[in-house]
């Protein structure tokens, strides 16, 4: 593969982890701005009021975290055999990582198979393959990859995929708090977080503590400034709505006791291949020829899919 299109999929990689580390980092700097509730800080009187909503977003901050993990795995193995004058030694060796989960994720792989004969090294078979997976809302995805082999065996000097669509899945086993795992007990959690912009001002201890603590970095604080600390803490609990419901899609996403799902794609494939061979001729000689054949399809795909998650055994 030539080394400016290794590039353009490094740049294009960069780009698609910066936007999903965006997602993950939704309530970061609401950890930062609202330090001064954390209870380390204040008066024992005030942490009884402050308390719930530190520990709300921490609570959500942290599953920000957990769901945002860079998880990778590695994999090698090698066989050799010699015989007499010739020796066949064969690696294997990929790559897997996949960054974020909701509403974004971007999932690599590689994979190589090389092969040393009679110390003459040679690529058997490649691939590299990206994907990044968008969820609109819990009932829609969408997704886009791009995919790169090769087989030295198949005379497949390279092939590319560049495909997408949308999936369109069901959860079930959702009612009763029938979920699998530990599913239910953080459904539980979620639901004990109340940001309810109705009461949040006038009736939330939480935000006296908080317009008081302000207070103390302004001097001559009066009604306007007061406004301006609503207007401000409205868009911040917008965002902790945002980071909630992300939440809550995740953990179904993920413990759902079973989901179909209908996928809809269309995907373009670009083929260059080597054909080599000998032609005999009428007077029995032999010539060798090697042409190269490039061909290009589009293809529709339609799939439906139904995935079951057992509750996992307790010993």
């Amino acid at each position: 593969m030539k080394k400016n299109n290794y590039l353009k999929i490094i740049l294009c990689s960069g780009l698609l982890l910066f936007a999903i580390s965006s997602h993950s980092q939704i309530t970061a700097d609401l950890i930062k701005k609202y330090d001064s509730l954390n209870p380390e800080s204040l008066n024992p009187q005030d942490v009884k009021k402050a308390k719930p909503f530190w520990e709300a977003i921490l609570f959500l901050r942290n599953h920000e975290i957990k769901q945002s993990r860079f998880n990778s795995t590695v994999r090698f193995g090698l066989n050799g055999d010699e015989a007499e004058d010739r020796s066949i030694y064969v690696a294997n060796a990929g790559l897997n990582f996949k960054k974020g989960f909701y509403p974004g994720q971007l999932s690599v792989s590689s994979s190589v198979r090389v092969r040393l004969d009679n110390n003459v090294f040679r690529e058997n078979v490649s691939n590299l393959r990206m994907t990044y997976d968008y969820n609109f809302t819990q009932e829609t995805e969408s997704y886009i990859y791009l995919d790169r082999f090769t087989d030295n065996f198949m005379n497949i000097d390279q092939r590319y995929e560049l495909g997408g669509g949308i999936i369109l899945p069901i959860f079930g086993g959702l009612s009763d708090d029938n979920l699998v795992g530990d599913g239910n007990q953080i459904i539980q959690n979620l639901n004990q977080i109340d940001f309810d912009t109705s009461s949040v001002f006038s009736d939330a201890e939480w935000f006296e503590v908080w317009e008081n603590q302000t207070k103390k970095e302004k001097e001559n604080w009066d009604e306007s400034d007061r406004k301006q600390l609503i207007s401000s803490t409205k868009n911040d609990l917008a965002t902790l709505r945002k980071s909630w419901k992300n939440a809550r899609a995740t953990t179904i996403k993920t413990y759902a006791k079973w989901r179909a799902a209908l996928l809809l794609g269309v995907t373009s494939e670009t083929e260059i291949a080597k054909l080599s061979g000998t032609l005999t001729k009428i007077d029995g000689e032999e010539q060798l020829f090697e042409e190269q054949a490039n061909k290009h399809t589009w293809r529709w795909t339609v799939r439906p899919t139904v995935d079951i998650q057992p509750n996992p055994l307790v010993i």
